[in-house]
């Protein structure tokens, strides 16, 4: 588990357990039936260099192939070379944040029609409002109000919590909660984020665990399961209230979601110290920005080869791991 030296910040409950949320029930069966099982990561980068994805950044193209990995190969942790490590990650997680932010923007595009439906009929019809009933329920949306008011609340509250997450932010929260996959959690239990379950036999239990505490970090069937209950926790948790009413007022002014200028409002889940900063340096860094602006494939045709020198910290990349190393050491933020 990651540790800091000290807590600087409020440590704020986190708030998991249960069922994952329908979007991730629905999305992780979906996706199961495209899940693509990497014997060991040669065989992965093999997988990705046969599409023409050779390089973290679809710069030429601006589209990911859609191989949705299901869990990290056996031999993920053995990797000497970080670079390569690395890399392989960004490359395996982008399908994963790019398709989930379809499956955003499609609940999305319901409740914005189910707005429209209700400004020009003043009401909603017993179909759509147990529809909306429903996504008020799985987002954590409580009112008291009744009819038309309440409809008219439950909209708002949905057109503010369901809504996209930059991949970049997915993507760099995950490197830093799993030591860029190579974390126990990640390996055993497809666990990118590091959620918690508590009175629970199911989980796996944290080596530093004291004696008498009673949560596990919980574990997920797939990789994408894990990132679709942490998008639902950051779409609806208070936590990331913050989060959430900064990409409104960027909605608003038509401007596009930016995961670097975003990160701060990740500071109030975590234990970590300055964790808005290594946020915006991971993203910085590997310019997973890039990401942001990168869409889905509809199929695995072979794109056009990427310009490796188009980014101007790809040769930097194995000093930049030494600094990272550097940087968590010296801040005791050690992966569990």
């Amino acid at each position: 588990m990651l540790k800091s030296a000290a807590l600087t910040l409020l440590l704020f409950c986190i708030s998991v357990g249960g069922t994952i949320p329908a979007l991730a029930q629905n999305g992780g069966k979906e996706a199961a039936e495209n899940f693509y099982s990497a014997p060991d990561t040669a065989a992965l980068e093999q997988k990705f260099s046969s599409l023409g994805y050779t390089h973290r950044l679809p710069l030429k193209t601006y589209q990911i192939p859609p191989v949705f990995l299901q869990k990290f190969p056996s031999d993920w942790a053995a990797q000497s070379d970080e670079k390569q490590r690395n890399d392989l990650f960004i490359r395996a997680l982008a399908p994963l944040a790019l398709k989930l932010n379809q499956e955003l923007t499609t609940q999305r595009a319901e409740v914005l029609q189910l707005s429209q439906d209700f400004a020009k009929a003043g009401k909603l019809s017993k179909q759509d409002n147990k529809k909306l009933e429903a996504l008020a329920k799985e987002y954590d949306i409580f009112t008291r109000l009744k009819g038309k008011l309440r409809q008219e609340y439950l909209l708002a509250e949905l057109s503010l919590k369901l809504d996209n997450i930059p991949p970049s932010l997915l993507i760099a929260a995950a490197a830093i909660a799993t030591d860029w996959g190579t974390s126990r959690a990640a390996l055993r239990g497809n666990t990118l984020y590091k959620e918690y379950v508590w009175h629970s036999k199911e989980g796996l239990i944290p080596d530093n665990r004291a004696l008498g505490e009673d949560y596990r970090i919980k574990t997920y069937p797939n990789l994408y399961a894990s990132m679709q209950d942490f998008a639902h926790k950051v779409n609806s948790n208070i936590n990331f209230a913050g989060f959430r009413s900064q990409r409104q007022a960027l909605r608003r002014n038509k401007s596009s979601l930016d995961g670097r200028s975003m990160a701060h409002n990740f500071i109030f889940d975590t234990h970590l110290q300055n964790y808005a900063g290594l946020l915006d340096y991971t993203i910085t860094f590997y310019e997973l920005q890039i990401l942001d602006k990168s869409t889905l494939a509809k199929n695995e045709k072979k794109q056009s080869k990427a310009k490796e020198k188009g980014t101007k910290n790809s040769n930097n990349d194995k000093n930049c791991n030494k600094t990272v190393i550097v940087f968590l050491d010296k801040n005791k933020l050690l992966c569990n």
